[in-house]
């Protein structure tokens, strides 16, 4: 039997462990992406951002194991470590985009070695919304973000974390003149490099009525969240001895993300494209 659409997107990811030049440990979510993909052959990625990477010597990934007859095997997962993580990962060429892609053509043929075959569901450009897309979607969409806030995830099962919210911008416009927009949505340290989705079963809503049937629509890619700031006042007051107590100052969620447009891996495509014109 076939695997849903959300059977497949919860095997779109993929959890990402940094180990830090200091030795601290950081999480963050990536996602598979097939760039240059003509049927036959691609360039197999995962993407995430750059903050996420930023100062890692080493990462650590793990992928889901398949089976022989091409299904993945429950609690069944291979461990990844790749040296000089930061290094490895191939940079957005716009400063101002925080995006990075690790490309895995490498690690797959060295796991096929060894008898172990990865498994995993690649997202691919056909799923990035065209502008004739942009135009007919609402300013208020159902969205889901797939990622691991905090780093929690289903470690037995090698599973992500599923969120739902709405747009809170359009996705197709420009947020303060930036390739991004915003969505209402819970998100928290870790979520970044999410991939967001449209999503619909069943049936939509579309300015023309009531479409029948099933939408998916690749969107963006979370990588802030907004957060407000509480303080308390740092006073002096009488005590038996002296003390000065500073108050804490704690960063609160408002359930607002920033996600980068989709359009925007395609510049990556662009890459891998005259790198292969540069090599004929």
């Amino acid at each position: 039997m076939e695997m849903s659409m959300g059977e497949q997107l919860v095997h779109s990811t993929i959890r990402i462990t940094c180990i830090l030049g200091d030795g601290r440990i950081s999480t963050g979510t990536g996602f598979f992406f097939n760039f240059c993909d003509d049927g036959s052959t691609c360039v197999p990625t995962i993407v995430t951002n750059k903050h996420v990477i930023a100062g890692a010597q080493r990462g650590f990934l793990r992928f889901s194991v398949q089976g022989e007859e091409g299904k993945c095997i429950p609690q069944q997962y291979y461990d990844v470590e790749v040296e000089n993580f930061e290094q490895a990962c191939i940079k957005h060429p716009s400063e101002n985009v925080d995006l990075c892609i690790l490309p895995i053509a490498k690690i797959m043929g060295e796991t096929n070695k060894i008898g172990i075959k990865p498994f995993y569901v690649a997202l691919s450009k056909d799923l990035i919304p065209s502008a004739e897309q942009l135009k007919s979607i609402e300013p208020i969409e159902d969205v889901v973000m797939i990622g691991y806030p905090d780093g929690i995830w289903d470690e037995q099962n090698n599973r992500p974390i599923v969120r739902k919210g709405i747009t809170a911008t359009h996705p197709g416009i420009k947020f303060n003149g930036a390739n991004e927009f915003m969505l209402d949505i819970a998100c928290f340290n870790g979520s970044s490099g999410s991939p967001a989705f449209i999503y619909n079963q069943g049936s939509y809503s579309t300015r023309d009525g009531l479409a029948i049937g099933n939408r998916l629509l690749f969107i963006g890619i979370v990588y802030a969240v907004a957060q407000h700031r509480v303080a308390g006042e740092i006073g002096f007051y009488p005590m038996p001895t002296v003390n000065t107590r500073p108050v804490p100052v704690t960063d609160i969620p408002n359930n607002l993300a920033l996600a980068i447009q989709a359009e925007a891996l395609l510049e990556f495509e662009k890459m891998f494209e005259k790198a292969k014109r540069r090599e004929t």
